[in-house]
């Protein structure tokens, strides 16, 4: 596997812990800041809006200036939004704290990018292996971003939850310095080859599988998006600890990322379409047995 794949997954594995410290505490920080409970969700909002909007001119600003000026810049977005958070907790301002997630919001909104980014590095036979080395990153995101979210809570006694983007700060800045010794290709491949056709939108979304895809991936991030809403509020309502939201937050994004070390070889075998199919048997099956139990 070459070099650049395997620092886009340490890099990866950065932007994914400090999103982990985001989602693990977004929900629980809203609720602190809000008059009312039902206001607690908009800085969750705010992050997955941050992460929409970005995705694509993201996507044409690294197809006109490279993949690495696209990665330093959603790197920057991130530390801005960080610093905004950590000024929205002091002040007790909600909104300013939800502006400070839209950014982090474009932050992961980029980091998204890096498993293309993958397969440009990576010869055409490892193409799979490559997306699912990079998108293993996310295991060190499961196992840090919520146990660093709970421990730096005791860096400020008065803001608690300044603690936690504190680290998020320090994230950002460690993931600038790997972004800029990346020796990434300058040019993307539209940029390599000039007889490839550019399409349109309408073009691209003629193709039944992209239509097919599309409406997977957004019932996925409904479902995720709900997830992340729910779980938080109804735990704290029912008398559990933070550090007891952040080890389930935890096992949900362990259980996210873990399947990378064997989707490539997945892919490889059974194929791209028959893949997610596998993964739905599995949480078919996964929670037909957790109904059993109660």
């Amino acid at each position: 596997m070459p070099k650049n794949v395997w620092w886009l997954t340490i890099a990866l594995a950065l932007f994914t812990t400090g999103n982990a410290i985001v989602l693990s505490t977004a929900v629980v920080i809203g609720e602190a800041l809000s008059s009312d409970p039902s206001y607690s969700t908009i800085p969750l909002l705010s992050q997955y809006i941050g992460l929409i909007m970005a995705t694509i001119p993201i996507a044409y600003f690294m197809q006109k200036y490279s993949r690495k000026f696209g990665f330093i810049f959603g790197n920057i977005a991130g530390m801005i939004g960080a610093i905004l958070s950590i000024l929205g907790i002091i002040y007790h301002n909600l909104i300013l704290f939800s502006i400070g997630l839209f950014f982090t919001g474009v932050a992961i909104g980029t980091a998204k990018q890096f498993r293309f980014a993958a397969l440009e590095e990576a010869p055409q036979y490892l193409h799979a292996k490559a997306v699912g080395l990079v998108m293993s990153g996310g295991i060190a995101a499961a196992l840090i971003g919520p146990t660093l979210a709970v421990t730096a809570q005791r860096f400020f006694s008065a803001y608690p939850f300044a603690g936690p983007f504190s680290a998020l700060v320090v994230i950002y800045l460690i993931a600038f310095v790997l972004l800029l010794n990346i020796p990434l290709k300058k040019t993307s491949p539209h940029q390599q080859d000039n007889t490839d056709q550019k399409r349109s939108y309408q073009q691209l979304y003629s193709q039944p599988i992209l239509k097919l895809i599309a409406v997977v991936s957004a019932a996925g991030y409904a479902l995720v998006v709900f997830t992340f809403a729910s779980i938080p509020l109804s735990m704290k309502q029912h008398g559990f600890s933070f550090a007891l939201i952040a080890i389930v937050f935890q096992c949900h994004v362990l259980s996210m990322f873990a399947p990378s070390f064997f989707t490539g070889h997945l892919v490889q075998k059974i194929g791209a379409k028959k893949n997610p199919l596998f993964g739905h048997f599995i949480t078919d099956v996964i929670c037909h047995n957790e109904s059993s139990w109660h």
